[in-house]
């Protein structure tokens, strides 16, 4: 069955994105997005969506498109039809911790999320997967933790986007 929004979608080139913003959305803040190898930007409204994509880092764009004088935030505007693919395209957050195991041997545990955690809810995590699997033993999460020692990073997806840049 045929899809159709009701949303005019304009595609411009990312030189053209903040002078068809202003034009046609004066005032609306522009969305931006890491999808893959690029920064996808949006501005829209019930009427009218305006996309454009650029392989700069999305720092860069970011930059690019405030010193234009948009008001910039993370995010994406999709019409109805994307809507449901919209978790695939989700920025993705990497925790990592590193930790001591039971035999004194160094022990990595990464998780991925869709929104960025906090050191607190990724230990929780970590120690409830251990409790779950048996590695923790009976004890409290207190006394995992000094056992363990764990180390804690996370990595948002624009340093994940830096890093895959880097290495090719």
């Amino acid at each position: 069955m045929p899809y159709n929004s009701g949303v005019m979608v304009l595609m411009v080139p990312i030189e053209r994105f903040a002078v068809e913003a202003r034009t046609r959305l004066a005032g609306e803040p522009a969305y931006l997005t890491r999808t893959a190898a690029r920064t996808q930007a949006t501005v829209g409204s019930e009427q009218i969506l305006i996309q454009a994509e650029s392989e700069e880092a999305m720092g860069a764009v970011r930059a690019r498109l405030e010193s234009e004088g948009l008001q910039v935030e993370e995010g994406r505007w999709v019409v109805d039809q994307e809507a449901n693919e919209l978790d695939r395209h989700r920025p993705i957050h990497l925790a990592a911790i590193g930790y001591r195991s039971s035999d004194g041997s160094p022990g990595v545990w990464v998780e991925a999320y869709h929104h960025a955690p906090i050191v607190g809810e990724v230990v929780d995590r970590f120690y409830d997967e251990m409790c779950r699997e048996g590695h923790a033993g009976q004890v409290t999460q207190e006394e995992f933790e000094r056992i363990v020692s764990p180390t804690v990073v996370v990595i948002g997806p624009e340093a994940l986007q830096e890093f895959a840049a880097e290495t090719g």
